[in-house]
């Protein structure tokens, strides 16, 4: 049986609780996507005899996701696309409750009756990813199920490093190249650190160019919502900007703690520290790394990456800049069902620039890869 319902139930609240799951399966991404106006929450929950088994939170939003204006512009301009181009997303995919008494089949049918309420509901596409706590093979039987129901199914990863309060103890798994780029930040006085109020409209100016260099659409995540972030989950966000002595600002990124995880959310490098290849988002990564494991963090999680990038592509350089952090490498499946609509075909035909993936990050480092 699966229930569906706007508010998150009663009894699902303390076995999210107890079972830590990732940020975007949380109550508090619910309240912040309804919040923020990325989408209106549903859960959907899988129940064996009244007990449940496993919930799927997902977002009504868009596939043209990402605020290209300024806030309060953007939320009208996503307004109008959440009417026009709907879709549901399901960030991280279904969070089991009772592992021993969910199987592959059960996550299967909790999917595909979401993919059917997006569908009776007007929604274009219905997407999302795999949580990669999932056991390996509960994943290859849910890929081979979902194939099954036409479900597109691709593999995407992520690098985790993990962290601990002494930072010799957490540089030794970072590359020798990352660790010369950490010297030289300091030589060349980069200061990372989180944003001032006053800074907001330097940040997304900043953030927006870098973004349009790379033919990237601006993410949602805009450093003006960060009232709004800390009224809805207090303590869970922070905006970080790395500047040149020179006041330029020349990186930035925004981290969300949940739990133990620290997760870097759209990093970006502009314009200038890319054609410099100045080490500023190394030494952005390092800080917020150091501060996450002051705050009781265990891993700091640095966004997907491609399992298998074309070589000398964007997605190598993204890859291998991840990769020198000497973190834990994992891969998740990601699917999408697209529905057929005139709006589906006329999205295919006008889209824009890239739009980002669910679960990709966009710090494209162009540096050459030393040994």
């Amino acid at each position: 049986m699966i229930d569906i319902s706007r508010n998150i139930p009663p009894d699902i609240a303390p076995l999210l609780r107890s079972s830590e799951p990732d940020f975007f399966q949380s109550p508090a991404w619910a309240a912040v996507a309804h919040a923020l106006g990325v989408g209106r929450p549903l859960w959907f929950t899988a129940r064996r005899e009244g007990m449940p088994i496993a919930v799927l939170l997902a977002v009504e939003s868009s596939i043209l996701r990402g605020f290209c204006l300024r806030w309060p512009a953007g939320r009208i301009w996503e307004a109008l696309n959440m009417r026009l181009f709907p879709s549901l997303d399901a960030f991280w995919g279904p969070h089991i409750l009772t592992p021993e008494r969910c199987s592959a089949a059960d996550i299967v049918a909790l999917l595909e009756n979401a993919a059917a309420f997006a569908h009776d509901n007007g929604a274009l596409r219905f997407r999302g990813c795999l949580n990669f706590s999932l056991p390996a093979a509960v994943q290859a039987d849910i890929e081979s199920l979902l194939k099954h129901g036409e479900f597109n199914i691709s593999r995407w990863a992520t690098f985790r490093v993990r962290l601990a309060r002494q930072s010799e103890h957490v540089l030794t798994s970072f590359s020798t190249l990352t660790r010369r780029r950490l010297r030289l930040a300091e030589k060349m006085k980069l200061v990372a650190r989180p944003i001032e109020p006053c800074e907001v409209n330097l940040y997304r100016d900043c953030h927006i160019r870098s973004m349009r260099a790379i033919g990237m659409l601006p993410d949602f995540w805009g450093p003006e919502y960060l009232p709004l972030l800390e009224n809805v989950a207090p303590g869970l966000f922070r905006f970080w900007a790395v500047f040149h002595p020179d006041g330029e600002l020349l990186a930035g990124e925004l981290t969300c703690r949940y739990g133990s995880i620290c997760l870097s959310i759209s990093p970006f490098l502009s314009p200038r520290a890319r054609q410099e290849n100045l080490p500023a988002q190394d030494i952005m990564h390092w800080t917020a790394m150091r501060s996450a494991a002051e705050e009781g963090a265990r891993w700091y999680d640095l966004s997907g990456v491609s399992p298998a990038p074309m070589p000398g592509s964007k997605e190598e350089g993204i890859r291998n800049f991840k990769k020198r952090w000497g973190g834990e490498y994992v891969e998740y499946l990601t699917f999408c069902k697209d529905f057929p609509h005139w709006r589906m075909h006329l999205y295919r035909r006008f889209r824009p620039a890239k739009s980002m993936r669910i679960g990709e990050s966009v710090d494209f480092n162009t540096a050459k890869e030393e040994s």
